[in-house]
This record gives C-alpha cells, structure tokens and sequence, in this order.
C-alpha cells in the first residue's frame, strides 16, 4: 500500500510539535515540558480527562492542523502499548486495599478508547473511531489499521499512539521512561497533497 503522510503531531518532555523534535535547541533540550493544556474538550469535559487523552489529543490536533484536515470529518485510530498505567496502577491498588474505595471518575477513564472518547467529543467528530491494542507492535499494527482503512475508504485517517512513564511493578512489564505521544494523517498516494511517501508490506506476518 502506497500512502503519504501529510501532517505530524508529537508530544515529549523536551518536545512540544514535531518541528522542535527535527530542530532542537539547547533551550528545548533542557527544558521539562507540562502535559499540553489543549482547550479543545469542553472544560467540563476537559476537568476529568487523563493523561493519555491529553497527549492524544494535543498530538492528533497538531497532525491534523498540519495536513489541512477538518478535525470534525476524519477517521481516527488510537494505540498505545499498554494503554493509562496511571489508572491500572491504581485500580489494581484500590482492588487490593482493605477498604475497596473506588473514583468514579478513574473507573470512567480505564478503558482503552477513552482518548479517542475525549477527541471524538472535543473535535465534534462522528466518523469511525477505532482502538488498536498490540503491546510492543502496537504502532505496527495501529498503522497498518490506519492504511487500510485509508487505501479501501480512500479517505484521510488520523492515527494517533500515547504511552504514559511507568512506575513499579508495571515498569518491570513496560520500562518506559517517560510521557510521549505522536500522530499521523495518511492519505492515499493519489491525494496529490504534499507528504512523506512510504509504501506498507506484510512480510512473514511483520509490517514493514
């Protein structure tokens, strides 16, 4: 499948957009970046949101803006190695407490496609919204998801891939180090838009 990438988001703690992660500075470098403060979620909506749809969110609006794209009529596909650590990390704690107290509000946000529930409210967007889990081939087969539903719909697809900085024991499972989320708009090699040409193959069951 030959696709084009169009527009780029990507969040890190030393890089805000993906322009600053091709030119970095000695500035940016040093610098400790605070989760993006996006306000496209409503602020009811936007008080109770994770960690992992801001990163997704912030992401997916840069790529997006990026590839001209209206943010209400493109299709999305969200991943993430081993989805909010943050929230399993306390579920699994609160479980195993004496007293099993439970906020409604993380229980809310456990499950795996509430980034992609977050984006669908704030960017007003009722196309098809998917969420592609794969542990360490995650983004291997989030992208061959976002491909083709691109090539055979022939349309845009946005797909966006967050992990969050994981603490023990689950850092024993998914050693991540830090906060990190990027985007992608693929559109069909016929789109006669600028973008990164890239060609996608199966091989022995990889994708490469």
């Amino acid at each position: 499948m030959k696709l084009l990438i169009t527009g780029i988001g990507l969040w890190s703690a030393t890089a805000a957009n993906w322009q600053e992660f091709l030119e970095p500075t000695i500035d940016s470098e040093s610098a400790i970046r605070k989760l993006p403060a996006n306000d496209l979620v409503p602020a009811a909506e936007r008080r109770r949101m994770p960690k992992t749809a801001k990163l997704a969110i912030e992401v997916a609006t840069q790529a997006c803006s990026m590839a001209d794209i209206d943010i209400q009529t493109i299709t999305s596909v969200f991943t993430s190695q081993i989805a909010d650590t943050e929230i399993t990390d306390y579920l699994c704690r609160a479980l195993a407490a004496p007293v099993k107290s439970m906020s409604p509000t993380k229980f809310h946000n456990s499950v795996q496609n509430a980034p992609g529930g977050y984006w669908a409210i704030g960017a007003k967007n009722h196309m098809p919204c998917n969420y592609v889990s794969g542990f360490r081939e995650c983004w291997q087969t989030g992208l061959l998801e976002a491909a083709i539903q691109c090539v055979t719909e022939d349309r845009p697809v946005l797909l966006a891939n967050y992990d969050l900085a994981c603490k023990p024991p689950l850092a024993d499972v998914f050693p991540a180090t830090e906060d990190f989320a990027c985007a992608l708009v693929l559109e069909t090699a016929t789109s006669n838009k600028a973008g990164i040409e890239i060609e996608i193959r199966i091989a022995n069951g990889d994708v490469t």
